[in-house]
């Protein structure tokens, strides 16, 4: 059986920062908020591993070595790279930074900005995206009108120039999809 994986959120790893960061100035160890600072459900399994070897004894450092390196090093979702980076912070504060908490919170600020600037560039970008599907299916749902409206319409696409016409407006129709998302992908990374 294949196990379903939540893709990381920046959101979950921004509020787990924070919650991270009030236990840490309510007094708790930065090991200890790590063990038992409840996280969102996409964050969970990313930082179990994390959780186990620390309960096991691993200092700080090399158990968030670790789970940067770890399984969690091949996500590229923006969930992944932000859990990688806040990790990095934190072996960084486990070396003796007297304000752990005060950096935890400025790294959660950090990954809320990200998560209002991605959602801002996806509204400026929703445009876009409705165009590409609309010049996409328009040619496809023009043909096939034409062809309900006069069955006889569809003789033109029996013979070698019609295939050729079809084809070719099939394969640009695609070029133009595939280009349209490049684009929409490039304004959104």
């Amino acid at each position: 059986m294949s196990q379903l994986t939540i893709p990381l959120k920046v959101a979950e790893v921004a509020d787990w920062c924070e919650a991270l960061a009030r236990r840490v100035r309510a007094g708790d160890t930065l090991a200890l908020g790590i063990v038992e600072v409840p996280c969102g459900p996409s964050v969970r399994p990313a930082i179990a591993p994390l959780r186990l070897r620390i309960q096991r004894g691993t200092d700080l450092v090399t158990a968030c070595t670790s789970a940067i390196d770890g399984p969690s090093s091949s996500d590229p979702s923006p969930g992944g790279r932000a859990l990688r980076e806040t990790l990095g912070i934190i072996r960084v504060c486990s070396l003796g930074s007297p304000h752990t908490a005060h950096t935890l919170d400025r790294v959660a600020g950090h990954l809320r900005i990200r998560v209002a600037l991605t959602a801002e560039v996806r509204s400026h970008t929703a445009s876009a995206r409705l165009s590409a599907r609309l010049l996409t299916a328009l040619p496809i749902v023009a043909v096939g009108l034409t062809v309900m409206i006069s069955p006889d319409s569809a003789r033109v696409f029996t013979t070698p120039a019609g295939l050729l016409c079809l084809s070719v407006s099939l394969g640009l129709n695609a070029v133009g999809w595939l280009w349209i998302r490049s684009l929409i992908t490039a304004a959104e990374s």
